[in-house]
């Protein structure tokens, strides 16, 4: 497996391990603060676990796009040679990017 690929995966599980905490702590308060129907069908270790995925899988997407936009736009550059405001609107554009 090449680096660059390997690079984009572990860039992937990161951003998919983020929004998974995300997801259970959305599914947390929606079981608590949410409509009637969501306790007396589901059980709760049930409900977060089914919804942590899409947030899990929505994350390794966003990650994969942040891994090729920065791979492909900062071609020449070190990972120490960019500036973090330029990550950060890379970050941006490849969570805008993979919700659309």
């Amino acid at each position: 497996m090449s680096r660059r690929l390997r690079a984009a995966l572990v860039v992937a599980g990161l951003w998919s391990v983020g929004w998974t905490v995300y997801g259970f702590l959305y599914s947390v308060a929606y079981w608590f603060r949410g409509p009637a129907w969501v306790q007396q069908r589901n059980s709760f270790i049930s409900w977060t676990l089914h919804s942590m995925l899409p947030f899990a899988i929505a994350g390794a997407v966003c990650g994969l796009a942040f891994a090729l936009l920065l791979g492909r736009a900062e071609r020449n550059r070190t990972v120490g040679d960019l500036p973090i405001a330029r990550t950060a609107l890379w970050g941006a554009v490849a969570a805008f990017t993979a919700a659309v």
